[in-house]
């Protein structure tokens, strides 16, 4: 989906929340009023690009992809007004218990 330059809707930036934990990143943007099918997620050359449509504006917000993310893992779901986007780490980078046994 691409923006329409003659749109009357207003560009907004979501609000984001950001949590990190051992096996990845979990963002949660803002994008009420917008469907599925509006929203279009791409991730190239490091960088993560949200885009969305709903019926009184349309969102666009870019975020830089931090290092270990596996782009071709990433999964989003909508809920709501809310797009939960999940950026998992490539499994060497994740942290591990090592056991430690007895001699």
């Amino acid at each position: 989906m691409t923006p329409d330059l003659n749109s009357p809707r207003p560009q907004r930036v979501p609000a984001v929340d950001v949590w990190q934990a051992d096996d990845g990143f979990a963002v949660v943007a803002d994008v009420p009023g917008a469907t599925a099918e509006s929203v279009k997620l791409s991730a190239e050359r490091g960088t993560l690009v949200l885009y969305a449509e709903a019926a009184r504006a349309t969102y666009k917000r870019s975020f830089q992809l931090p290092d270990g993310v596996d782009p071709d893992a990433i999964t989003a779901k909508l809920d709501r007004g809310q797009l939960e986007i999940f950026l998992p780490r490539v499994p060497s980078v994740r942290s591990r218990q090592i056991r430690v046994v007895s001699a």
